[in-house]
């Protein structure tokens, strides 16, 4: 049991350190490889395989995930990348926990929206002005909304609050 708690916390401090090197990637780029998607995958593989919690019913988020990631995809709000790197991360949230990572998302989306929104209107403030002196005031809300940035770093923030609501490093126990 003693090595299985180990193996535990450094599968979440793994997780956390590629979660920010790809959050501080995605931020520099604009874009997440879909190698990172691969290590997911292969991870989310051995851990199922060493923790015996292997059921059918673990890939419900992550099919959730990549069929509302898909119509994100569709509708411009969400890259490629960013859904397959969710779907594939959302592969080791423990079933027994995965409302909890839904509600941390929910919270960090929010979050994120919020103060992605803000910072675009300090950068784009000269363009907003002319929508609202204009009096384009929804025109110049969802040309602030349709500029591209990065989703890994909401990714993060959502792992982030996972682990606090959780009390901690406890993910797979």
């Amino acid at each position: 049991m003693e090595n299985n708690q180990s193996l535990n916390f450094i599968f979440t401090i793994l997780i956390s350190f590629e979660l920010l090197i790809v959050a501080y990637l995605d931020i520099k780029t604009k874009k997440i490889k879909n190698y990172w998607s691969v290590v997911n995958t292969l991870l989310a593989a051995i851990l199922i395989t060493v923790n015996s919690t292997f059921s059918l019913e673990i890939f419900k988020l992550p099919l959730i995930i990549l069929v509302v990631g898909f119509m994100l995809f569709a509708i411009k709000l969400m890259g490629a990348g960013d859904v397959k790197f969710l779907t594939t991360m959302s592969l080791f949230i423990p079933i027994m926990h995965q409302n909890i990572f839904v509600q941390s998302f929910l919270v960090s989306l929010i979050l994120y929206s919020i103060i992605l929104f803000f910072i675009k209107l300090f950068i784009y403030q000269k363009d907003f002005k002319l929508y609202w002196k204009n009096h384009q005031l929804l025109m110049g809300v969802l040309f602030l909304i349709k500029k591209k940035e990065a989703f890994a770093p909401c990714i993060f923030l959502a792992w982030i609050i996972f682990l606090i609501q959780l009390g901690g490093m406890n993910v797979f126990n």
